[in-house]
């Protein structure tokens, strides 16, 4: 369960302006569940700061005219501190599959987008905001590896009228606490002196969410298992004196079903060189195994060990 202290955690960095902590956050919850309510006290407290717009969506966004990204101008996405996106509506059913190169350059630092207003000419933006998303469930992103800079928060009460008796999933709603918002300074003023509070000198990290967050990060895992920055981020780490052979890469990325060549062309387009050991073996130079296993000794040099390359 999503608890005051995690979300807090990670909502002071972002309205601080850390947009290079690099990461979108996930508010998940059923229907009724404060998703809503969560973002209007945000609002209320940093309306200056924070900005909204429609769910990005896969095949929605890819017509190739600027003028479809004409939202980050009316947004404000270059100059404001954080993003809440509305919630995704499920057609008939399906998981939300979201626009993964696009959230891909909502992280700062990310490659520029080309955005047009109508009648206007073009302009470049490169998007300051942390995002904020909210479903009902764990979404998907085409590409997959767009998944892998997403933080779950979990909410897991449903809000409803009336008494709700011993059953722990539900809490009652107050009615009263949207107008409250807007019109008690007092409460706001206390939601800000949290927010101040719960601020930490460092980035926000997957270690420090709940239990339940947790949970949902072994599901995004899972779904970008087959993908080779999925693969390249869980399995290795960049390592200046590091050196991998062909066989052993061939194996870690055999979930993919990547061709040789295609996987070499990935390798080098990510900065690692192939080269020879002082054995005279092939493999690729700059990048190390995560932990040492028994299976990395054990593996034998391949007759067609030169396939993996450009």
């Amino acid at each position: 369960m999503v608890t005051t202290k995690h979300f807090l955690q990670a909502f002071s960095r972002a309205i601080g302006g850390f947009s290079t902590d690099k990461v979108i956050y996930l508010l998940l919850g059923l229907r009724n569940s404060g998703k809503g309510m969560l973002q209007e006290l945000c609002k209320a407290a940093f309306s200056n700061y924070i900005t909204s717009c429609e769910t990005p969506m896969a095949k929605s966004m890819n017509s190739g005219d600027a003028s479809e990204y004409r939202f980050l101008i009316t947004t404000f996405q270059h100059i404001k501190r954080i993003n809440f996106t509305n919630e995704a509506k499920t057609v008939l059913k399906q998981v939300p599959v979201l626009d993964g190169n696009f959230l891909k350059k909502c992280l700062s630092g990310g490659d520029p987008c080309t955005a047009r207003l109508h009648h206007k000419n073009e302009q470049s933006i490169i998007i300051n905001t942390t995002w904020f998303m909210s479903f009902n469930a764990l979404p998907k992103a085409d590409p997959l590896d767009a998944m892998n800079v997403m933080m779950p928060f979990m909410t897991p009460y449903q809000y409803v009228d009336g008494d709700v008796g011993d059953d722990i999933t539900f809490r009652k709603r107050d009615d009263n606490l949207k107008k409250r918002l807007q019109q008690d300074i007092s409460l706001r003023n206390a939601f800000i002196k949290l927010v101040f509070e719960a601020y930490q000198d460092r980035r926000f990290a997957k270690s420090d969410l709940p239990p339940s967050s947790l949970e949902e990060l072994k599901s995004i895992s899972q779904e970008t298992a087959t993908e080779p920055p999925a693969v390249l981020l869980q399995t290795f780490d960049k390592d200046k004196g590091g050196w991998v052979s062909t066989e052993q890469l061939k194996c870690a990325f055999a979930p993919c079903k990547i061709s040789p060549k295609k996987l070499g062309a990935f390798l080098q387009h990510r900065g690692f060189e192939r080269k020879q050991n002082k054995d005279r073996k092939w493999g690729y130079a700059g990048l190390a195994f995560k932990q040492k296993t028994i299976e990395e000794t054990m593996w034998e040099t391949p007759e067609d060990e030169d396939e993996l390359q450009m």
